[in-house]
């Protein structure tokens, strides 16, 4: 192998691993529910409290309304629910579609497992609501609401039976990428690689040399 196809061998490598992942699922709270049928939102706003089961990097939120029309809604994810002081981490607008489930996508935003973080929607007013009845379907013990579409989501609603607090939510992102000591270990390898071939190139262009008269 030459040197010029040895850093084109790296170059190539070096490429396929910058490539950035497209966002998969990686989390859910009842993602594969029904929303309460015939129930609207009289709230402006309502959110829950999630908790990653992992560490990943997430940048796209989905929720499945009952009805819709073509209304912006906006999510919002804070570090805390507003009314417990929370912080804004992340916003994002969009337009519903009728699809069967409604997409909000934002820059990167790195989770840590065991860490709670809050997920709110605004502009729901009217809106068939994005939590479900269906058996067995997981409660979250509250969810917290707003009759004015401000950000405050300042009533918290607390029961360990209560439909609201049952969300429909899909996480995707990107999962955590290698450790670092598996990075420098390639790295290390494609140098010692370009060594070996710089060395073998040097040692041909000396051999020559020696055979001119």
């Amino acid at each position: 192998m030459n040197f010029a196809r040895a850093c084109f061998v790296v170059a190539t490598v070096i490429a396929c691993s910058s490539v950035v992942a497209l966002p998969t699922q990686v989390d859910s709270i009842n993602g594969a529910a029904s929303p309460a049928a015939s129930t609207a939102w009289s709230a402006a706003e309502a959110g829950w409290l999630y908790s990653p089961t992992e560490s990943y990097s997430l940048s796209e939120v989905k929720t499945r309304f009952a009805s819709i029309d073509s209304r912006t809604v906006v999510l919002e994810i804070w570090d805390d629910s507003p009314l417990n002081g929370g912080h804004l981490l992340r916003s994002a607008s969009t337009s519903l579609t009728g699809e069967p489930f409604e997409t909000w996508s934002f820059a990167d935003l790195d989770l840590q497992t065991g860490e709670d973080y809050f997920v709110g929607f605004r502009n729901i007013s009217g809106l068939g609501v994005n939590f479900t009845r269906d058996a067995g379907a997981t409660n979250l013990g509250r969810y917290y609401f707003s009759f004015d579409n401000t950000g405050a989501y300042e009533r918290e609603a607390v029961s360990s039976t209560i439909s609201g607090a049952q969300p429909i939510l899909r996480f995707a992102g990107t999962r955590a990428v290698p450790e670092p000591a598996s990075s420098f270990l390639t790295a290390l390898a494609l140098a010692l690689m370009l060594v070996q071939v710089s060395k073998r190139a040097t040692s041909r262009t000396l051999a020559v040399h020696r055979r001119l008269p």
